[in-house]
Protein backbone atom coordinates (compact mmCIF):
# COMPACT_ATOMS: atom_id res chain seq x y z
CA UNK A 1 0.00 0.00 0.00
CA UNK A 2 1.59 3.52 -0.54
CA UNK A 3 2.65 5.18 2.18
CA UNK A 4 0.05 7.93 3.60
CA UNK A 5 1.13 11.39 5.40
CA UNK A 6 -0.15 11.04 8.92
CA UNK A 7 -2.96 13.84 9.35
CA UNK A 8 -1.13 15.13 11.96
CA UNK A 9 1.85 15.89 10.21
CA UNK A 10 0.85 16.20 6.72
CA UNK A 11 2.71 18.75 4.62
CA UNK A 12 -0.21 21.71 4.12
CA UNK A 13 0.19 24.85 1.84
CA UNK A 14 -2.53 27.37 3.79
CA UNK A 15 -2.89 30.42 2.23
CA UNK A 16 -0.89 33.17 3.65
CA UNK A 17 -3.32 35.33 6.09
CA UNK A 18 -4.94 38.57 4.57
CA UNK A 19 -4.64 36.98 1.11
CA UNK A 20 -7.46 37.61 -1.35
CA UNK A 21 -9.45 34.72 -3.08
CA UNK A 22 -8.09 36.27 -6.04
CA UNK A 23 -4.34 36.21 -5.19
CA UNK A 24 -1.90 34.54 -8.25
CA UNK A 25 1.61 35.34 -9.02
CA UNK A 26 2.94 36.72 -12.62
CA UNK A 27 6.54 35.95 -12.16
CA UNK A 28 9.06 35.90 -15.08
CA UNK A 29 12.47 34.84 -12.67
CA UNK A 30 15.20 36.33 -14.77
CA UNK A 31 18.51 36.77 -13.35
CA UNK A 32 19.22 33.17 -12.30
CA UNK A 33 22.86 31.45 -12.60
CA UNK A 34 22.59 29.03 -14.57
CA UNK A 35 19.33 27.48 -16.81
CA UNK A 36 19.18 23.58 -17.88
CA UNK A 37 17.08 21.47 -20.38
CA UNK A 38 19.11 20.56 -23.16
CA UNK A 39 21.55 23.74 -22.60
CA UNK A 40 25.02 24.06 -21.45
CA UNK A 41 24.55 25.68 -17.55
CA UNK A 42 26.87 28.27 -16.14
CA UNK A 43 28.43 28.28 -12.88
CA UNK A 44 28.83 29.58 -9.56
CA UNK A 45 31.83 31.82 -9.51
CA UNK A 46 31.29 32.58 -5.35
CA UNK A 47 34.38 31.11 -3.75
CA UNK A 48 33.54 30.41 -0.09
CA UNK A 49 33.45 26.75 0.85
CA UNK A 50 32.20 27.38 4.58
CA UNK A 51 28.67 25.46 4.95
CA UNK A 52 25.83 27.95 5.46
CA UNK A 53 23.23 27.60 7.94
CA UNK A 54 19.33 27.16 6.72
CA UNK A 55 17.98 30.62 6.74
CA UNK A 56 14.53 31.31 6.74
CA UNK A 57 12.48 32.27 3.52
CA UNK A 58 11.48 36.03 3.38
CA UNK A 59 8.18 36.92 3.99
CA UNK A 60 5.68 35.49 0.39
CA UNK A 61 4.87 38.19 -1.80
CA UNK A 62 1.43 38.28 -2.93
CA UNK A 63 0.28 39.43 -6.29
CA UNK A 64 -3.51 40.17 -7.11
CA UNK A 65 -4.59 39.24 -10.76
CA UNK A 66 -6.42 41.94 -12.50
CA UNK A 67 -10.06 40.84 -13.30
CA UNK A 68 -10.73 39.26 -16.59
CA UNK A 69 -7.07 37.77 -17.43
CA UNK A 70 -7.46 34.03 -17.27
CA UNK A 71 -8.45 32.50 -20.33
CA UNK A 72 -10.87 29.76 -21.14
CA UNK A 73 -9.34 27.17 -23.92
CA UNK A 74 -12.03 24.61 -25.40
CA UNK A 75 -9.58 22.41 -27.63
CA UNK A 76 -11.30 19.13 -29.27
CA UNK A 77 -11.84 16.61 -26.79
CA UNK A 78 -8.85 14.44 -26.82
CA UNK A 79 -10.60 11.04 -27.86
CA UNK A 80 -10.56 8.18 -25.31
CA UNK A 81 -8.52 5.33 -26.97
CA UNK A 82 -6.25 2.24 -26.10
CA UNK A 83 -2.67 2.40 -26.31
CA UNK A 84 -1.43 2.32 -30.10
CA UNK A 85 -4.24 4.31 -31.36
CA UNK A 86 -2.25 7.89 -32.96
CA UNK A 87 -5.16 10.31 -31.84
CA UNK A 88 -4.44 13.98 -30.28
CA UNK A 89 -5.52 16.89 -29.77
CA UNK A 90 -3.90 20.45 -28.87
CA UNK A 91 -4.44 21.99 -25.63
CA UNK A 92 -1.84 25.30 -26.36
CA UNK A 93 -1.22 27.00 -29.45
CA UNK A 94 1.01 29.99 -30.11
CA UNK A 95 -2.28 32.28 -30.80
CA UNK A 96 -3.71 31.48 -27.30
CA UNK A 97 -0.17 33.02 -26.04
CA UNK A 98 -0.77 36.17 -28.12
CA UNK A 99 -4.70 36.43 -26.92
CA UNK A 100 -3.80 36.15 -23.04
CA UNK A 101 -0.33 37.86 -22.92
CA UNK A 102 -0.36 40.29 -25.69
CA UNK A 103 1.38 40.08 -29.36
CA UNK A 104 4.66 41.22 -27.97
CA UNK A 105 4.90 38.47 -24.98
CA UNK A 106 4.43 36.25 -27.60
CA UNK A 107 6.95 37.10 -29.82
CA UNK A 108 9.52 37.37 -27.02
CA UNK A 109 8.99 34.19 -25.96
CA UNK A 110 7.67 32.31 -29.27
CA UNK A 111 8.24 28.41 -27.87
CA UNK A 112 6.08 26.30 -26.42
CA UNK A 113 7.55 23.29 -24.87
CA UNK A 114 8.79 20.83 -22.09
CA UNK A 115 5.22 20.32 -20.55
CA UNK A 116 5.15 19.13 -16.49
CA UNK A 117 1.79 17.84 -15.65
CA UNK A 118 0.51 17.01 -11.94
CA UNK A 119 -2.89 16.30 -10.96
CA UNK A 120 -3.84 17.82 -7.07
CA UNK A 121 -6.58 16.53 -5.09
CA UNK A 122 -8.45 17.95 -1.86
CA UNK A 123 -11.05 14.57 -1.73
CA UNK A 124 -13.72 15.81 -3.50
CA UNK A 125 -12.67 17.53 -6.43
CA UNK A 126 -9.60 17.79 -8.26
CA UNK A 127 -7.82 19.85 -10.60
CA UNK A 128 -4.61 19.01 -13.22
CA UNK A 129 -2.05 21.56 -13.23
CA UNK A 130 0.18 21.84 -16.26
CA UNK A 131 3.52 24.29 -16.40
CA UNK A 132 4.92 24.74 -19.56
CA UNK A 133 8.26 26.62 -20.91
CA UNK A 134 7.59 29.39 -22.98
CA UNK A 135 11.44 30.78 -23.04
CA UNK A 136 13.96 29.49 -25.56
CA UNK A 137 16.02 26.44 -23.91
CA UNK A 138 19.27 28.84 -23.83
CA UNK A 139 20.96 30.19 -20.65
CA UNK A 140 20.17 34.22 -22.59
CA UNK A 141 16.56 33.45 -21.68
CA UNK A 142 14.57 34.27 -18.42
CA UNK A 143 12.11 31.70 -17.35
CA UNK A 144 9.25 32.32 -19.17
CA UNK A 145 6.12 29.98 -17.75
CA UNK A 146 2.64 29.46 -19.64
CA UNK A 147 0.15 27.69 -16.15
CA UNK A 148 -2.82 25.37 -17.46
CA UNK A 149 -5.52 23.88 -15.52
CA UNK A 150 -8.32 21.51 -15.60
CA UNK A 151 -11.02 20.82 -13.72
CA UNK A 152 -13.10 18.13 -15.83
CA UNK A 153 -10.30 16.14 -16.64
CA UNK A 154 -8.81 17.09 -19.66
CA UNK A 155 -12.00 18.41 -21.27
CA UNK A 156 -11.25 22.22 -20.86
CA UNK A 157 -8.58 24.38 -20.46
CA UNK A 158 -7.98 27.66 -18.24
CA UNK A 159 -4.36 29.68 -19.16
CA UNK A 160 -3.96 31.14 -16.23
CA UNK A 161 -2.05 34.33 -16.29
CA UNK A 162 -0.41 33.24 -12.90
CA UNK A 163 3.28 31.83 -14.22
CA UNK A 164 3.91 28.77 -12.41
CA UNK A 165 6.25 26.07 -13.44
CA UNK A 166 4.91 22.45 -12.19
CA UNK A 167 8.62 20.90 -13.45
CA UNK A 168 8.90 19.76 -9.20
CA UNK A 169 5.66 20.03 -7.60
CA UNK A 170 3.92 17.98 -4.73
CA UNK A 171 0.32 17.68 -3.59
CA UNK A 172 -0.70 17.18 -0.09
CA UNK A 173 -4.44 15.96 -1.05
CA UNK A 174 -6.09 18.49 0.53
CA UNK A 175 -6.05 21.11 -1.65
CA UNK A 176 -2.64 22.45 -1.09
CA UNK A 177 0.03 22.44 -4.13
CA UNK A 178 3.85 23.39 -3.67
CA UNK A 179 6.13 24.00 -6.59
CA UNK A 180 9.77 24.75 -6.61
CA UNK A 181 11.08 26.21 -9.19
CA UNK A 182 13.55 24.45 -11.56
CA UNK A 183 15.83 26.88 -11.59
CA UNK A 184 18.51 28.47 -8.11
CA UNK A 185 20.81 31.23 -7.86
CA UNK A 186 23.69 31.61 -6.46
CA UNK A 187 23.71 31.73 -2.55
CA UNK A 188 25.97 33.15 0.28
CA UNK A 189 28.03 30.23 0.11
CA UNK A 190 29.31 27.39 -2.23
CA UNK A 191 26.77 25.18 -0.24
CA UNK A 192 23.86 27.56 -0.48
CA UNK A 193 21.76 28.03 -3.40
CA UNK A 194 18.47 30.41 -3.28
CA UNK A 195 15.17 29.37 -4.50
CA UNK A 196 11.86 30.48 -5.66
CA UNK A 197 8.74 28.56 -4.50
CA UNK A 198 5.00 28.41 -4.65
CA UNK A 199 2.09 27.63 -3.13
CA UNK A 200 -1.97 27.07 -3.45
CA UNK A 201 -4.44 26.35 -0.74
CA UNK A 202 -7.05 25.70 -3.77
CA UNK A 203 -5.60 23.24 -6.07
CA UNK A 204 -3.72 25.97 -8.42
CA UNK A 205 -6.03 28.27 -8.93
CA UNK A 206 -4.13 31.10 -7.13
CA UNK A 207 -0.55 30.81 -5.62
CA UNK A 208 1.64 33.13 -3.49
CA UNK A 209 5.42 33.06 -4.47
CA UNK A 210 8.37 32.45 -1.70
CA UNK A 211 11.73 32.44 -1.31
CA UNK A 212 13.39 29.33 -0.16
CA UNK A 213 17.12 27.81 0.61
CA UNK A 214 19.07 24.69 -0.72
CA UNK A 215 21.91 23.27 1.62
CA UNK A 216 24.35 20.53 0.64
CA UNK A 217 27.13 18.95 2.60
CA UNK A 218 29.87 20.02 -0.26
CA UNK A 219 30.03 22.47 -2.79
CA UNK A 220 27.43 22.99 -5.53
CA UNK A 221 28.03 24.94 -9.05
CA UNK A 222 24.38 24.57 -9.77
CA UNK A 223 21.31 22.91 -9.04
CA UNK A 224 18.10 22.10 -10.73
CA UNK A 225 14.44 20.48 -9.22
CA UNK A 226 13.39 18.24 -11.33
CA UNK A 227 10.22 16.53 -11.83
CA UNK A 228 8.98 15.05 -8.44
CA UNK A 229 8.40 15.63 -4.46
CA UNK A 230 7.23 12.66 -2.35
CA UNK A 231 6.43 12.54 0.92
CA UNK A 232 8.69 10.37 3.70
CA UNK A 233 7.33 6.80 4.80
CA UNK A 234 6.64 8.65 8.11
CA UNK A 235 5.14 11.93 6.80
CA UNK A 236 7.97 14.16 8.61
CA UNK A 237 9.62 14.95 5.55
CA UNK A 238 9.44 15.48 1.99
CA UNK A 239 11.76 14.44 -1.13
CA UNK A 240 12.66 16.01 -3.96
CA UNK A 241 14.75 14.86 -7.26
CA UNK A 242 17.74 17.15 -7.76
CA UNK A 243 20.33 17.10 -10.36
CA UNK A 244 23.40 19.55 -10.49
CA UNK A 245 27.27 19.87 -10.64
CA UNK A 246 30.40 20.27 -8.18
CA UNK A 247 32.92 23.33 -8.81
CA UNK A 248 35.46 21.95 -11.65
CA UNK A 249 33.32 19.13 -12.56
CA UNK A 250 31.73 19.18 -16.34
CA UNK A 251 29.27 16.25 -15.16
CA UNK A 252 26.12 16.36 -13.99
CA UNK A 253 24.61 14.28 -10.56
CA UNK A 254 21.76 13.42 -9.23
CA UNK A 255 20.65 13.93 -5.71
CA UNK A 256 17.60 14.29 -3.11
CA UNK A 257 16.69 16.96 -1.43
CA UNK A 258 15.15 16.79 2.03
CA UNK A 259 12.79 19.45 3.77
CA UNK A 260 11.20 19.30 6.94
CA UNK A 261 9.57 22.71 6.73
CA UNK A 262 7.44 21.99 4.07
CA UNK A 263 9.72 23.63 1.27
CA UNK A 264 10.64 26.54 3.33
CA UNK A 265 14.40 25.28 3.46
CA UNK A 266 15.77 22.17 1.84
CA UNK A 267 18.89 19.90 2.04
CA UNK A 268 20.87 17.69 -0.24
CA UNK A 269 20.56 14.07 1.81
CA UNK A 270 22.25 11.53 -0.63
CA UNK A 271 23.53 11.44 -4.03
CA UNK A 272 21.54 8.79 -6.68
CA UNK A 273 23.85 8.53 -9.34
CA UNK A 274 27.16 10.09 -10.40
CA UNK A 275 30.05 8.28 -12.11
CA UNK A 276 32.36 8.74 -8.98
CA UNK A 277 29.31 6.90 -6.46
CA UNK A 278 28.27 4.32 -9.20
CA UNK A 279 32.30 3.63 -9.75
CA UNK A 280 30.92 3.95 -14.16
CA UNK A 281 31.62 6.31 -16.88
CA UNK A 282 28.10 7.66 -17.43
CA UNK A 283 29.46 7.65 -21.28
CA UNK A 284 32.62 8.20 -23.47
CA UNK A 285 33.46 11.69 -24.97
CA UNK A 286 34.12 14.49 -23.36
CA UNK A 287 30.61 15.98 -24.11
CA UNK A 288 28.74 13.58 -21.49
CA UNK A 289 26.66 15.04 -19.86
CA UNK A 290 26.31 12.83 -16.39
CA UNK A 291 22.87 11.60 -15.35
CA UNK A 292 20.45 14.26 -15.00
CA UNK A 293 16.58 14.80 -15.20
CA UNK A 294 15.64 12.06 -12.76
CA UNK A 295 12.19 11.30 -11.88
CA UNK A 296 10.62 9.32 -8.60
CA UNK A 297 7.71 7.42 -7.63
CA UNK A 298 6.82 5.91 -4.49
CA UNK A 299 6.07 1.93 -5.09
CA UNK A 300 3.16 -0.24 -3.61
CA UNK A 301 5.69 -1.94 -1.26
CA UNK A 302 6.91 1.68 -0.09
CA UNK A 303 10.13 1.59 -2.19
CA UNK A 304 11.48 4.44 -3.64
CA UNK A 305 11.99 4.59 -7.75
CA UNK A 306 14.60 6.47 -10.07
CA UNK A 307 14.71 6.81 -13.12
CA UNK A 308 17.58 8.41 -14.70
CA UNK A 309 18.13 10.43 -18.21
CA UNK A 310 21.69 9.60 -19.28
CA UNK A 311 24.16 11.59 -21.53
CA UNK A 312 20.89 12.40 -24.42
CA UNK A 313 23.13 14.69 -27.08
CA UNK A 314 20.58 16.90 -29.14
CA UNK A 315 20.17 17.85 -32.49
CA UNK A 316 17.45 18.25 -35.08
CA UNK A 317 17.80 14.08 -35.55
CA UNK A 318 16.60 13.44 -32.04
CA UNK A 319 13.52 15.44 -32.59
CA UNK A 320 12.48 13.77 -35.99
CA UNK A 321 12.58 10.38 -34.43
CA UNK A 322 16.29 9.19 -34.06
CA UNK A 323 17.65 7.98 -30.93
CA UNK A 324 20.51 9.62 -29.42
CA UNK A 325 23.25 8.86 -26.42
CA UNK A 326 22.59 5.82 -23.73
CA UNK A 327 20.13 4.03 -22.41
CA UNK A 328 17.86 5.48 -19.33
CA UNK A 329 18.99 3.89 -16.07
CA UNK A 330 16.62 3.01 -13.19
CA UNK A 331 17.70 2.78 -9.04
CA UNK A 332 15.99 1.84 -5.99
CA UNK A 333 15.70 2.48 -2.62
CA UNK A 334 14.69 0.67 0.96
CA UNK A 335 15.51 3.27 3.34
CA UNK A 336 13.62 6.41 1.84
CA UNK A 337 16.53 7.64 -0.38
CA UNK A 338 19.51 7.48 1.80
CA UNK A 339 20.93 4.89 -0.44
CA UNK A 340 20.41 4.05 -3.67
CA UNK A 341 21.00 0.35 -5.81
CA UNK A 342 23.51 0.35 -8.50
CA UNK A 343 21.40 1.39 -12.28
CA UNK A 344 19.29 -0.58 -14.56
CA UNK A 345 19.67 0.15 -18.28
CA UNK A 346 16.28 -0.24 -19.85
CA UNK A 347 18.14 -1.65 -23.00
CA UNK A 348 14.63 -2.94 -24.25
CA UNK A 349 10.59 -2.96 -23.90
CA UNK A 350 9.72 -5.54 -25.91
CA UNK A 351 9.94 -3.71 -29.37
CA UNK A 352 13.37 -3.42 -30.02
CA UNK A 353 13.39 0.23 -29.79
CA UNK A 354 16.04 1.94 -26.99
CA UNK A 355 15.31 4.19 -25.64
CA UNK A 356 17.56 7.15 -24.51
CA UNK A 357 14.93 10.04 -23.56
CA UNK A 358 15.33 13.55 -21.98
CA UNK A 359 13.14 13.67 -18.76
CA UNK A 360 11.51 10.42 -18.72
CA UNK A 361 7.93 10.56 -15.90
CA UNK A 362 7.34 8.25 -13.61
CA UNK A 363 3.52 7.66 -11.78
CA UNK A 364 2.48 5.11 -9.61
CA UNK A 365 -1.48 4.49 -11.21
CA UNK A 366 -4.51 2.91 -10.32
CA UNK A 367 -3.08 0.10 -13.27
CA UNK A 368 0.61 -0.14 -12.26
CA UNK A 369 3.68 1.49 -12.46
CA UNK A 370 3.81 3.87 -15.94
CA UNK A 371 6.89 5.50 -17.51
CA UNK A 372 6.60 8.28 -20.28
CA UNK A 373 9.52 8.77 -22.17
CA UNK A 374 10.60 10.10 -25.86
CA UNK A 375 13.23 9.80 -28.30
CA UNK A 376 12.59 8.28 -29.97
CA UNK A 377 8.97 9.49 -30.72
CA UNK A 378 7.17 9.19 -27.54
CA UNK A 379 6.31 5.97 -25.56
CA UNK A 380 4.60 5.13 -22.45
CA UNK A 381 6.07 1.89 -20.57
CA UNK A 382 5.43 -0.65 -17.79
CA UNK A 383 6.74 -3.33 -16.23
CA UNK A 384 6.06 -7.07 -17.73
CA UNK A 385 4.65 -7.17 -14.18
CA UNK A 386 2.83 -4.51 -13.48
CA UNK A 387 4.62 -3.15 -10.17
CA UNK A 388 8.26 -3.33 -10.33
CA UNK A 389 10.01 -6.21 -8.93
CA UNK A 390 13.03 -6.03 -6.57
CA UNK A 391 15.96 -5.87 -8.50
CA UNK A 392 17.94 -9.60 -7.86
CA UNK A 393 21.33 -8.58 -9.53
CA UNK A 394 22.94 -7.91 -13.07
CA UNK A 395 19.97 -8.70 -14.89
CA UNK A 396 17.66 -5.25 -15.98
CA UNK A 397 14.14 -5.66 -14.88
CA UNK A 398 11.67 -6.29 -18.17
CA UNK A 399 9.79 -3.45 -19.62
CA UNK A 400 6.81 -3.18 -21.75
CA UNK A 401 5.93 -0.92 -24.47
CA UNK A 402 2.09 -0.23 -23.83
CA UNK A 403 2.67 2.15 -26.69
CA UNK A 404 4.64 3.90 -29.11
CA UNK A 405 3.68 7.19 -30.90
CA UNK A 406 4.97 9.53 -33.37
CA UNK A 407 3.99 13.19 -33.33
CA UNK A 408 5.73 14.22 -35.47
CA UNK A 409 8.79 16.93 -34.25
CA UNK A 410 8.93 16.79 -30.45
CA UNK A 411 11.43 17.46 -28.01
CA UNK A 412 11.05 13.95 -26.46
CA UNK A 413 10.21 16.03 -23.26
CA UNK A 414 6.48 14.27 -22.06
CA UNK A 415 4.50 14.18 -18.79
CA UNK A 416 1.53 12.04 -18.06
CA UNK A 417 -1.07 11.97 -14.84
CA UNK A 418 -3.94 9.46 -14.06
CA UNK A 419 -7.62 11.24 -14.15
CA UNK A 420 -9.45 8.42 -13.43
CA UNK A 421 -8.65 4.59 -12.85
CA UNK A 422 -7.07 3.88 -16.23
CA UNK A 423 -7.10 6.23 -17.56
CA UNK A 424 -4.11 8.72 -18.21
CA UNK A 425 -3.47 12.27 -20.02
CA UNK A 426 -0.16 12.17 -21.58
CA UNK A 427 1.34 15.48 -22.75
CA UNK A 428 3.95 16.34 -25.56
CA UNK A 429 5.35 19.51 -27.69
CA UNK A 430 6.15 20.27 -31.08
CA UNK A 431 9.47 20.62 -30.43
CA UNK A 432 12.10 23.10 -29.27
CA UNK A 433 14.20 25.96 -30.30
CA UNK A 434 16.80 23.80 -31.32
CA UNK A 435 14.57 21.22 -33.40
CA UNK A 436 14.36 23.97 -36.10
CA UNK A 437 17.26 25.75 -38.07
CA UNK A 438 18.90 28.86 -36.69
CA UNK A 439 17.27 31.64 -38.14
CA UNK A 440 14.51 30.05 -40.12
CA UNK A 441 11.26 32.12 -38.62
CA UNK A 442 9.25 31.23 -34.98
CA UNK A 443 9.32 27.80 -35.37
CA UNK A 444 5.92 25.59 -34.80
CA UNK A 445 5.04 25.76 -31.59
CA UNK A 446 2.58 24.02 -29.36
CA UNK A 447 1.59 21.51 -26.15
CA UNK A 448 -0.50 18.40 -27.46
CA UNK A 449 -2.62 15.62 -24.80
CA UNK A 450 -3.42 12.01 -26.05
CA UNK A 451 -6.27 10.63 -23.46
CA UNK A 452 -5.24 6.69 -23.10
CA UNK A 453 -7.10 4.02 -21.57
CA UNK A 454 -4.30 2.13 -19.67
CA UNK A 455 -4.92 -2.09 -19.86
CA UNK A 456 -5.49 -4.08 -16.56
CA UNK A 457 -2.33 -6.10 -15.99
CA UNK A 458 -2.14 -9.44 -17.60
CA UNK A 459 -4.25 -8.11 -20.81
Amino acid sequence: MTPQIHPDRRPTFARTAGCAAAVVLSLLAAGCSDSHRDSKPGTDNSSSSQSAPTTTPTPATDVREPAGTARTLRPAPAPLSRPGSKEWTEVLRRPDITAAFGTASAEAAPNLQFPYAMRATDGRTSAVLVGVNRNRDTLASAESFATLRSTDAGRTWQLLKASVPMSSAYQDGHGGVLSVNMRSSAGSTVRERHLTTWTSSDLGATWTRHRATLTAPFAMASAYFHRDIVPSRDGKRLIAAVYGKRPGSPRYEVWTAESQDRGASWRIASTVASDSSLGWDSGPGPQTEGFDEPSLARLADGRLLAVVRRSAPIDPAVCRGQGRGLEIVTLESDDDGRTWTNPDQITDAGNGVQYRTAAPHLAQTSRGLLMSVGRPGTALLRPAAGNLPRSTGPAPVEWTALDQFSPGTTSGYTSIVEVAPGRVLQFGDHGSNWCFPAFSGLPPSGIWMRQLEVPTVGR
